[in-house]
């Protein structure tokens, strides 16, 4: 039996491709199951997020293959071989393959000084303090230019009659829609956005920061900045009392770069043709996906020499730069899986962000 292990649902027990969890053939899973809820560490687990959660990760660029790293080194750490030169019944590798998008994006420093017209400070964020203010694909920047409050910014009649050209337009719209109303149909030089989806519940996690993406556009090579409901509704009572600006500083820069992929694998004696699945959600924040996978594996790898000897198994992280496919137990020889779940492309390096954190220079 292989057990193939992607982060995609952190729930128990596994599920049969187009079975159900209660047939007999099953049950062998059990004293797994038993054994990895008694031994899960939670605070090996905790230990991994606060070090991903560090970095912006985006498939391809430094903070992702840091997480790589990462990974592999405590998988070691736990008696996986990493060199493949052995016998080992615990080996990881890393695979690498091409970036769908054939190009990484790497944030290196920003922040931003929002001043009313005597020169006091409304709000103010950097790329330290919460990786996430910084929008995925902004450009490099170093300008002040006036802000002004658009409203919501995801329709044409929302610039009726407003001159927003060289200006920095504030919106309660996602960062991609103001992007797509604000500079490049009206001219202005770079968005600041409020927007917290609904899950995300803003009116609980007022400082919460919502992480997003706006187009890849070397014409306009422009930026896209968040901010948090409660610093939103600062800076639009500001606004409303008089004219603001902005000092915008971004470092970030594109480059070509391989996806890197762990692969890690157990080596088992049962039912060799067969693999089973245990996925964690990505809709959780991928960094908790993975955390909880590494923590899933050093248990179970030991467990060997007590349960009883492991089926194989197979344990790919899903790239945060493509789609994965989805499924549970394969039968028979490896093959397409039951089911698929989609990521976004290069997807973010959290859903969302609300205490301050440190980021750690990936470049």
């Amino acid at each position: 039996m292989r057990i193939l292990c992607v982060c995609w649902l952190i729930v128990w027990p596994w599920v049969a491709c187009g079975g159900s969890s209660e047939e007999p053939e099953l049950d062998f899973v059990n004293p797994y199951v038993r054994a990895v809820e008694r031994e899960f560490n939670r605070d090996s687990a905790y230990q991994s997020v606060a070090f991903f959660s560090g970095f912006w990760r985006v498939a391809g660029n430094g903070g992702f293959d840091r997480c790589v790293e990462y990974i592999v080194d405590r998988l070691a750490a736990a008696g996986f071989d990493s060199t493949g030169q052995s016998d080992s019944v615990f080996t990881v590798r890393v695979d690498t393959s091409k970036l769908d998008a054939g190009f990484t994006w790497e944030a290196v420093a920003a922040s931003f000084r929002i001043t009313d017209a005597r020169g006091q400070t409304v709000i103010a964020d950097n790329l330290d303090e919460h990786p996430v203010m910084l929008v995925q694909h902004s450009f490099p920047v170093n300008q002040r230019a006036e802000v002004v409050d658009i409203g919501q910014g995801d329709r044409p009649e929302d610039y009726a009659d407003r001159d927003v050209r060289r200006k920095i337009v504030f919106g309660s719209a996602p960062a991609s829609d103001l992007f797509y109303h604000a500079v490049k149909k009206n001219g202005a030089a770079g968005v600041i956005s409020m927007y917290v989806p609904p899950y995300n519940r803003a009116e609980s996690n007022p400082d919460l920061i919502a992480y997003e993406s706006i187009p890849r556009n070397e014409k306009l090579s422009s930026f896209a900045l968040k901010v948090s409901r409660r610093s939103g509704e600062v800076l639009r009572g500001a606004l409303a009392r008089g004219p603001c600006a902005a000092n915008v500083n971004v470092e970030t820069h594109f480059r070509a770069a391989p996806l890197k992929t762990v692969i890690a694998e157990i080596r088992g004696q049962d039912r060799p043709a067969e693999r089973i699945d245990k996925r964690s959600h990505g809709a959780v924040a991928r960094l908790v996906s993975y955390a909880w996978l590494i923590s899933i594996i050093t248990v179970q790898a030991p467990m060997t020499t007590r349960v009883g000897p492991l089926p194989f198994s197979r344990w790919p992280w899903p790239s945060e730069g493509r789609p994965t496919a989805a499924g549970s137990v394969f039968r028979n020889a490896p093959g397409p899986s039951c089911g698929s779940t989609s990521t976004s492309p290069n997807s973010s390096p959290e859903a969302s962000v609300t205490g301050k954190r440190r980021i750690r220079s990936s470049s």
